[in-house]
C-alpha cells in the first residue's frame, strides 16, 4: 500500500476518534486545560490544521504524479477532484457525527460554523500545497474562485448575519430566501449576457464588460432594499439591503473612474465586518476567505496584486459605513 494513502487514512481515524474522545470527556474535566482546549481560538486553529493538513494530504495522493501535458490526464484530474471533495467531505461529516453522537444533540448553527471553518482549512492546506506543485497553482486558484463565488459568500454572510441578530433559525432563513428572490433578474441578466456575448468570462474579468453587470447588480439591491422597506424587515436586514446597493455604487464609480478591484475579496471582506456587530466568531469565516481570494484572484490572472490589495480598504470601509456608521 502507498505510504502516503496509509498515513492519510491514519490522520482520518485519529481526526475522528479524538473528535469523539473530547467530545464525550473534556466537557467533564476542570482545569486550565481542558477550558483551553474548548477556547474559541485554540478550536478555530486546530480545525485549520486538522482540515488544512487533510486536503494537503489528499491532493498530495490524488493529484499527483499528473501529466499537466495529457489532455486525457487532465480529464482524470477532474474525476480525482471529485473523488477528493467526497472524501474530504466525508471525514468532516463523520467527525461532526461523532461529536452529535456523544454530545446527545442535532446538528445545528455550531456545527455548520464548524464545517465553514473546515472549508477555510482545506482552502489554506490547498494553497500550502500548490507551493510545492506549482504546475498546479493555475487550477487551485480557478477553483478557489469558483468556491468562494461572491454569491455563495454573500448568502452564507446574510444567513449568519440574520441569525445572530435575529437568534431565530426560521426568521432568517425567509429574509435570507427574499435575499435570493431579489438577486434573480441579475442571475437571468448575467446568463442572458453570457449568451450573447456581453460578458467574455464566467466572472467578468475584463473591466470594460462591467458596466451592464452594475446595471444588473443595482436592479437586485435596489429591489431588495425597496422589498425590505415595504415589509418592515428587521432593522439589520434594511441595513444589508442598504449595504448591497452602497457596494454596488461604489464600485461601480471605482470602474468608471478607470481603476479595478476585486469583487470577491471585496465581498468577503465587507462582510466579515457586518458580521463583527452581532458576532465575534463570524468574521474568522470570512477572513479565511479574504485572504485565500486574495491569493487566488492573482494566481488565476484575473487580478493584480494592488487590485486586491485595495479592495480590503474598500470593503472594511463599506462594512463599517453601514454598521458602525450614524446610520446604525
Amino acid at each position: 500500500m502507498n505510504p502516503r494513502v496509509l498515513v492519510l487514512g491514519l490522520w482520518a481515524t485519529v481526526v475522528v476518534v479524538m473528535a469523539a474522545v473530547l467530545a464525550r470527556w473534556t466537557p467533564s474535566l476542570g482545569g486550565y486545560g481542558p477550558r483551553l482546549i474548548v477556547s474559541e481560538p485554540v478550536h478555530v486553529v486546530a480545525h485549520t490544521i486538522i482540515y488544512g493538513g487533510l486536503a494537503y494530504g489528499l491532493a498530495s495522493v490524488l493529484f499527483t504524479p499528473v501529466d499537466l501535458a495529457d489532455v486525457r490526464a487532465w480529464r482524470r484530474l477532474r474525476l480525482r477532484a471529485l473523488v477528493a471533495g467526497v472524501a474530504w467531505l466525508a471525514v468532516v461529516s463523520l467527525q461532526e457525527f461523532a461529536q452529535q453522537l456523544f454530545r446527545h444533540r442535532s446538528i445545528g448553527f455550531e456545527e455548520l460554523y464548524d464545517g465553514l471553518v473546515d472549508i477555510g482549512g482545506g482552502a489554506f492546506g490547498m494553497v500550502l500545497w500548490t507551493g510545492f506543485h506549482p504546475a498546479h497553482r493555475l487550477r487551485v486558484a480557478q477553483a478557489l474562485g469558483v468556491l468562494l463565488h461572491p454569491g455563495f459568500v454573500s448568502m452564507v454572510g446574510l444567513t449568519g448575519l440574520y441569525y445572530s441578530a435575529l437568534n431565530r433559525a426560521p426568521s432568517a432563513g425567509l429574509w435570507v430566501l427574499l435575499a435570493l428572490a431579489s438577486g434573480l433578474p441579475s442571475v437571468v441578466g448575467w446568463l442572458y449576457g453570457r449568451r450573447v456575448g456581453w460578458f467574455a468570462t464566467l466572472d467578468v474579468a475584463r473591466r470594460e464588460e462591467r458596466g451592464r453587470l452594475f446595471v444588473l447588480a443595482a436592479l437586485s439591491a435596489g429591489l431588495y432594499l425597496g422589498l425590505s422597506v415595504a415589509l418592515h424587515a428587521p432593522r439589520v436586514v434594511v441595513l444589508a439591503a442598504a449595504l448591497a446597493g452602497l457596494g454596488v455604487l461604489a464600485t461601480a464609480l471605482v470602474t468608471s473612474a478607470g481603476f479595478k478591484v476585486s469583487g470577491h475579496v471585496a465581498v468577503a471582506v465587507t462582510l466579515g465586518v457586518a458580521v463583527s456587530a452581532p458576532s465575534v466568531r463570524l468574521p474568522v469565516l470570512f477572513g479565511f476567505a479574504a485572504a485565500a481570494l486574495t491569493w487566488a484572484r492573482v494566481r488565476a490572472g484575473v487580478h493584480t496584486v494592488a487590485e486586491v490589495l485595495w479592495a480590503w480598504p474598500l470593503g472594511l470601509a463599506l462594512g463599517a459605513a453601514v454598521f458602525y456608521g450614524p446610520a446604525r
